[in-house]
């Protein structure tokens, strides 16, 4: 890959502006076990101190799973093995700053990192909607059979 097609992030005023004119796409890392699915809360507007799936959008030149690994890596600390597509979801005003394409990956994670994980109480297991869902992916959960 060329110097000029490494993954590159656009400026903030110019990233907001994208959404004018057309969709981005998201990736959401989903860790479902017994005991319920992982979220996080937001730490940055728009909806900050909501709960969401760990995710972010997909840079310029960047691959799918680079991003998925990225973000994993970002928000949780976490390298995770296997993983596949579950769904494919449409958020139209979930977001303020516009349409949104969620890309949502169940990504296998062992114990010990999930143990891990949880030790952050920013993040959490939910085996129903909480209150306070960001984004509008009350839809992701509901889809996952997971309501109420």
């Amino acid at each position: 890959m060329s110097a000029e097609n490494h993954p590159s992030r656009l400026p903030l005023d110019q990233f907001l502006k994208s959404f004018e004119w057309v969709p981005r796409v998201a990736v959401n890392v989903l860790i479902q076990t017994g005991a319920g699915v992982l979220l996080t809360r937001r730490e940055t507007e728009p909806h900050q101190g909501c709960w969401h799936f760990p995710g972010g959008f997909i840079l310029k030149n960047e691959r799918m799973e680079a991003a998925l690994r990225r973000i994993a890596q970002d928000e949780l600390d976490l390298q995770f093995g296997q993983y596949h597509l579950t769904g494919v979801f449409e958020n139209l005003e979930g977001d303020p700053r516009g349409h949104i394409i969620d890309l949502v990956y169940h990504c296998n994670v062992d114990t010990d990192s999930l143990s891990r994980i949880l030790q952050n109480p920013a993040h959490a297991l939910f085996l129903s909607v909480p209150d306070g869902m960001g984004f509008g992916q009350e839809q992701i959960l509901n889809a996952l059979g997971i309501t109420g």
